[in-house]
């Protein structure tokens, strides 16, 4: 029988336990998380796991509990027989054309593991994607990271728990990684429900959380009856509020989990300047407005802000009543026609003004969660391939534009690819095979040639798309 599920609470006990004796030595020679270097510790790391907190939330540390990373619970998922046949014409049928061959059957899991939030343990799901090499086959696959795109707020929408999330998992695993796709927090799909908020485009939570899910999907790889094992290092792949996370990941990585190698990213069409963005989407009633109440009111509840400074009745309630219990953002802005019916005097005064950087608590945390305006240093931040969309109809491509020009001086090392032609979805799925060429490239160590760095090419036809 396929399907499994194994509940070891006891084991865990037991693993701790031991992590934990581990984790005090390593701890003990000054290393991050599990990192067992004898340097001293980077100031700038240790100032960060003190006090993360800004903009005037509570503060709190990052808890180096041994139980972080580890698995609760699993399950094997056998809604559908995950071969090469079955993929290709499931994602044929759904036009999500990879351009690379599918090699191996694959076996995915579902799991739920322990992660935190502002300085206290919480658990979130996941799957885990695995080849099944034929006899003879090489068993040793690189370890990647999927960061889905905008599914909902809730556990109900709960990524691992849908049809699409896990099949395009499979595929990459069938292409040949060892695939882990969080499902962020505030989305669970196994066990015990949610006691948190998704915190939607909030880079901190979702950055530390996807990185505690490749960890236990390490450990729960021990745990399988499979035949395969994992490379050392981890490539990131995530397109739209993927894209945003796969950032987020490369900034927190170095500070957080620098145990795990991280060799490259790949960002799709991510709104990696939520300010501008929402700048934009703010001054005017756009499809992007409601992506903007989303993540307006996700940050208020992370946060601990007010959202009625930002946001008229009913929408100051009616948002977040959505978010609990739907999976799309259709109907957030409710029948408003204007941006007038739908923000506060107070925020369209901060739209205006762009933001300013004038220690106001909203101006921080839209400041907080944009890249070009971070606020954590960065740090060893790896190769990464930022893709954008040229018909973008959500997230502004010129504004992205710039953020990549900006990323690029402030020390980010960045290839540009821009899909011709194309809206929104089409350009994070139809550059697949270019996002994972890269991560290949840059995971063997290719010279990764100078004049491919930091420089905004022109469109170009993308592989998986139906351009002309």
């Amino acid at each position: 029988m396929r399907h499994r599920a194994h509940t070891y609470r006891l084991r865990l006990r037991a693993v701790a336990t031991l992590f934990g004796l581990l984790l005090t030595v390593l701890l003990s020679l000054g290393g991050a998380g599990c990192d067992s270097s004898t340097e001293p510790e980077d100031p700038r790391i240790t100032a960060l796991w003190e006090d993360p907190s800004v903009c005037g939330a509570p503060t709190y540390q990052w808890l180096r509990d041994p139980s972080i990373g580890q698995v609760v619970e699993w399950e094997e998922d056998d809604i559908f027989d995950y071969n090469t046949a079955m993929l290709e014409s499931v994602l044929n049928a759904s036009g999500f054309r990879i351009e690379k061959e599918l090699r191996h059957d694959v076996r995915l899991f579902r799991f739920r593991y322990v992660t935190q939030d502002r300085g206290k343990l919480v658990e979130a799901t996941s799957t885990i994607a695995v080849p099944v090499p034929d006899d003879g086959e090489p068993t040793r696959f690189p370890v990647l990271a999927y960061l889905h795109g905008t599914a909902g707020f809730s556990d109900v929408c709960a990524p691992s728990a849908n049809l699409l999330d896990p099949l395009v998992a499979a595929a990459l695993a069938s292409i040949g990684h060892i695939v882990v796709g969080p499902d962020y927090l505030g989305m669970v799909s196994l066990g015990a429900p949610s006691t948190i908020g998704h915190p939607y485009l909030v880079a901190e939570p979702t950055a530390l959380a996807s990185l505690d899910a490749v960890r236990a999907g390490g450990l729960l790889l021990d745990e399988l009856d499979v035949t395969v094992t994992a490379e050392p290092g981890l490539s990131v792949l995530g397109g739209s509020q993927g894209g945003h996370a796969a950032l987020a990941v490369a900034w927190y990585a170095p500070y957080y989990a620098p145990e795990l190698g991280l060799s490259g990213v790949t960002a799709s069409v991510p709104p990696s300047d939520l300010l501008h963005q929402a700048v934009r989407a703010g001054s005017q009633s756009i499809s992007a407005t409601d992506n903007l109440l989303a993540f307006l009111s996700a940050f208020a509840q992370w946060y601990g802000a007010d959202l009625s400074q930002l946001l008229l009745p009913p929408h100051d309630t009616h948002v977040l009543d959505h978010m609990a219990t739907e999976c799309s953002l259709g109907g957030l802005s409710s029948d408003a026609t204007d941006v007038t019916q739908i923000f506060t005097p107070t925020f369209l005064d901060l739209v205006d003004t762009g933001f300013p950087d004038d220690g106001s608590v909203w101006s921080c945390i839209m400041r907080a969660n944009s890249f070009p305006h971070f606020s954590v240093e960065p740090l060893d931040l790896p190769p990464t391939m930022f893709v954008l969309s040229e018909n973008d109809e959500l997230v502004d491509t010129p504004i992205e534009r710039d953020s990549f020009d900006t990323l690029c001086a402030q020390g980010f090392a960045m290839e540009y690819l821009e899909c011709a032609g194309v809206g929104h979805a089409e350009g994070a799925v139809g550059s697949f095979a270019e996002q994972l060429d890269f991560l290949a490239a840059r995971r063997r160590g290719d010279v990764w040639p100078a004049d491919a760095q930091c420089v905004r090419t022109p469109p170009v036809v993308c592989s998986g798309t139906d351009v002309p």
